[in-house]
């Protein structure tokens, strides 16, 4: 018996069932890889201005979760930060800060979460024995399927000095022209 014809038939049918199953892949799969590719890049230019926004704007930013934990960090100036990114990351502020300092943070996150209205404040932070004055803003949102706050905070310490000495002067026009 001779059963050559059955087997190259059916190994031709194999092969063209084969490539027509792989022209269909190709044809559906083709433009998937394209909308990645463009998805890509969108998030790339997105992350490109991103980082533009943030390396112009002089605030640090920084994400923490309910129980004051950092989630992510954003700033151009690392002098702004109490450590290196990479040490507050994962930590709690609790774990990083004098407990004045933590207690007095803890506060806002809880009021801006349980409001979710945007919290203002201000605070001073001992920095390597220099008294630092930042104005922060503390707004409510999701992060990773968590609630987060979005802290910005503006060291206002050079803004505060300048007032200072400018009110120290114009103490000193008043009260000389009152002695003369």
């Amino acid at each position: 018996m001779h059963f050559t014809g059955i087997f190259d038939c059916a190994a031709e049918s194999v092969a063209l069932a084969t490539s027509a199953l792989l022209l269909v892949g190709v044809a559906w799969i083709a433009p998937l890889f394209l909308s990645i590719t463009r998805s890509e890049e969108a998030l790339r230019a997105n992350e490109e201005k991103l980082k533009a926004v943030l390396n112009a704007v002089p605030d640090l930013m920084v994400i923490l979760d309910a129980r004051g934990r950092y989630r992510d960090i954003f700033t151009a100036d690392p002098d702004l930060l109490i450590a290196r990114a990479d040490q507050l990351l994962g930590k709690t502020i609790h774990e990083v800060m004098p407990e004045k300092n933590a207690q007095q943070i803890q506060n806002v996150i809880n009021q801006t979460l349980s409001t979710g209205k945007l919290q203002q404040t201000e605070y001073v932070f001992d920095m390597d024995g220099v008294d630092r004055r930042f104005a922060g803003r503390v707004a409510k949102f999701r992060f990773q399927n968590s609630e987060c706050v979005l802290w910005s905070a503006r060291d206002g310490t050079v803004d505060f000095s300048s007032g200072m000495c400018l009110a120290n002067h114009k103490i000193t026009q008043i009260s000389t022209r009152f002695l003369c």
